[in-house]
Parts: structure tokens; C-alpha cells; sequence
């Protein structure tokens, strides 16, 4: 891809965690993309600027909107600094901007992708310095230019980040319980469950809210791209501020005239500091009014009023790091008589990284799907319950 001011299409890399490939996969479909192609923890497509720019305001489950820029072979540190310095990066760069690397390798000259950053950082302000007689300097944490190295084996694939900060930050979660769950694993299972936006959608064991605000973002089509304060596209040296201003506001407004009607969301914790900080969490979003949030015992209160034909709860237990194994399989035992007993007519979601706390659900699983929060590899379980 040459960013620039044609309209050309360009390769595109939209990352994401693993098991929510097909989810980004419709995602990016749903923008008018015909071409995407699902991988390991990525979906490759083709897109021209306005593209670019919408999935990264849109998409839900992207993690990063990764534009390549080459693929060259590069046995060891000297090949990967000589492909790099090749490039012609006062395209992008000027000895005024800031630029970071980020690396992921699985080298066989090095283990340590810290190394191959910065054989690759020495490479762009090389070039520059031969050119303008000037380097421009290093900021990991706010760069103008945000460049991505993945080197494994024997090939290098250098590209740009267009989304800057990760886009799992919507912006909204300043506060937070203990073990958060990323937005894009929230996001990635409420649309996972197939809830149909018109029925009761439930998050009880609610913690800082993170599920319920994002099944109401959802279920109003609010763009998570309008909680950012920046993207990192809006630093390239040919970004499009009219055309980024008319898709901002065009999706700012859609939200406001949704949100006139919101989802039947709720939320619910037996902390009440949790409910707190998850009443927080939801009033950053500038929609506070998409949650009706609870202090609610999930084992011995009533499900809120169900509307529609096919409610849906979604429970995010402990998976047991803080409690002893007798009393988690006990916790999970009672979630189980709780569906059974109050719970007739909803479509129940439970996601845990106890497979065998999950046993005492006493449900037969309809669904199972592997997903990751955070290191913990999960079973994301769907339940009918008649």
C-alpha cells in the first residue's frame, strides 16, 4: 500500500483476538468489503482511504488496522536493516515526527522483539538522516507514525498502524474491577450470541460493565471509533480531514437518532462499588442513559422484565484464580440452578476459563467456542433453557 492522494485500493490487515476471526471477518463484510479473508488472529481486505478510515471508527472486534507497506526476505538483522532502509519512508515520516516500532518475531537470528525493532527503527532515521540531514526521534507512547514489524523464519512484513493506541481502548473504561475483560472480547461475544438487539440482553456478575455497555453500543450502532480521542491515521502525512470530519459526524449523528430508542440492556453486580464504577464507565460513553444498571444478586434475585422472543444473558463468572476449588464449583453449581429454575424462555451465555467449574453448570452445552481473555484460554458455552 502507498498512502497518498490517489484513491486506489490498498491491502489492508485488521488484528483481533484468537476465535473472533469470523466475527471480524462479517464485520468487515458488513462495510461493503467482498474481499475479506479470515487468518490466524487477523482478517486480510482490500480498502481504498474511506475505508480505511470506517474500519477503523466501525469495527468492533479489530484490535489494529495494519497497512502493509513490503514483504522482503531477511535471513538476519542486517537483511531485515537493509529491506527496511530501502523503503521510502519520506512518504511518511519527516525529521519533525515522532515514530515508534512495535515487533512480534519468531526469528531464528532472535527471540527478543525488542532487537528487531530496533534494527528497524535504525533503518528509518537512517534513511532520513541521509536525506534531510535530520532524524526524527522516538516516542513509544504517542507517536506520529506507528510502524509494525512482524519477522518470522526468514521473511519480514513492514506496515503501518492506522489505528494508533490499541482500538480495544474506546476510551470509556477509566475505572475498573479486578480482571477486566477487553472491550473486543466483550464486543466479539455479545455479537457471538447472536442477540437479536430487540430482546432483553442481561449481564449479571456485571464487574465495571464492560459486556453491557458494549451490547448497548451494539444495539443502538454506536460507532466505538466516536469515544476516541485520535486515530493514528489522523498524524499521516496525507490525512483527509474533510473526509474523516464527514464520516465522524455522519456516525455521530446516526448515534444520537438511535439512541433515541435504546436496547433493553441491563446489568447487574451484588458490589455495589462495581455498580458504581460500571455507572461510571457507562456515563464516559455520553450515552448513560443505554444501561439500566442494578445492585442485584444474580443467586437469589429475578431476572429483569423480559422483552422479545429471545432474551439473552451473558455471565462472565470467576474462573476460580482467587478462590479455593471446592467453592467455585459450588458458585457454578448455583449459576446452573439459577438458569434452570428462573431462567425458562432466555438464551443463556457463560465464558470461563474453568472447564471444570463448567461441568456444574448441569447444562448441555449447545455451543462451545475457544476464546482468550487476556493469557486464559476460555469456553465461551451457549444454553437454551426451556
Amino acid at each position: 500500500m502507498k498512502p497518498s492522494a490517489d484513491s486506489s485500493r490498498f491491502d489492508c490487515v485488521a488484528t483481533t483476538l484468537p476465535g473472533l476471526e469470523t466475527v471480524l471477518q462479517r464485520e468487515i463484510q458488513a462495510l461493503g468489503v467482498a474481499d475479506a479473508e479470515p487468518g490466524h488472529q487477523a482478517v486480510r481486505f482490500s480498502a481504498d482511504r474511506e475505508l480505511l478510515y470506517r474500519a477503523n471508527l466501525e469495527l468492533r472486534t479489530a484490535l489494529r488496522v495494519l497497512v502493509p507497506l513490503a514483504e522482503f526476505q531477511a535471513a538476519d538483522a542486517e537483511a531485515l536493516y537493509r529491506g527496511t532502509r530501502e523503503l521510502p519512508w519520506e512518504r511518511y515520516l519527516t525529521p519533525q515526527m515522532t515514530l515508534a516500532v512495535r515487533a512480534a518475531t519468531g526469528s531464528p537470528t532472535s527471540d527478543d522483539p525488542r532487537f528487531a525493532a530496533l534494527k528497524v527503527k535504525d533503518a528509518i532515521v537512517d534513511r532520513l538522516r541521509t536525506r534531510y540531514g535530520r532524524r526524527p526521534s522516538v516516542d513509544v507512547r504517542n507517536p506520529d507514525l506507528q510502524v509494525n514489524l512482524f519477522w518470522s523464519r526468514e521473511a519480514a512484513v513492514i506496515s503501518l498502524d492506522s489505528s494508533g493506541e490499541s482500538l480495544h481502548r474506546r476510551g470509556y473504561r477509566a475505572e475498573q474491577t479486578a480482571a477486566p475483560l477487553s472491550e473486543v472480547l466483550a464486543a466479539g461475544m455479545v455479537l457471538l450470541s447472536g442477540w437479536d438487539r430487540r430482546s432483553t440482553f442481561y449481564n449479571p456478575m456485571c464487574g465495571s460493565g464492560t459486556i453491557a455497555i458494549e451490547a448497548a453500543l451494539i444495539g443502538c450502532g454506536v460507532a466505538p471509533g466516536l469515544l476516541r480521542r485520535q486515530l493514528g491515521f489522523q498524524r499521516w502525512l496525507d490525512y483527509d480531514s474533510k473526509l474523516w470530519q464527514r464520516l465522524h459526524t455522519a456516525a455521530k449523528q446516526d448515534a444520537h437518532e438511535r439512541t433515541a430508542s435504546p436496547a433493553p440492556v441491563a446489568a447487574g453486580d451484588i458490589d455495589p462499588s462495581a455498580v458504581r464504577i460500571a455507572v461510571r464507565n457507562l456515563e464516559r460513553t455520553g450515552f448513560a442513559d443505554l444501561v439500566r444498571v442494578m445492585r442485584r444478586d444474580f443467586l437469589a434475585d429475578e431476572p429483569p422484565k423480559q422483552r422479545g422472543e429471545t432474551p439473552v444473558v451473558l455471565i462472565n463468572p470467576p474462573y476460580g484464580k482467587r478462590l479455593h476449588e471446592p467453592r467455585i464449583e459450588h458458585l457454578y453449581a448455583a449459576i446452573g440452578d439459577r438458569l434452570k429454575q428462573s431462567y425458562a424462555g432466555w438464551k443463556a451465555w457463560i465464558i470461563s476459563g474453568n472447564r471444570p467449574a463448567l461441568k456444574q453448570i448441569g447444562l448441555r452445552a449447545q455451543t462451545k467456542t475457544s476464546l482468550y481473555n487476556g493469557p486464559i484460554e476460555c469456553s465461551f458455552r451457549c444454553y437454551a433453557l426451556y
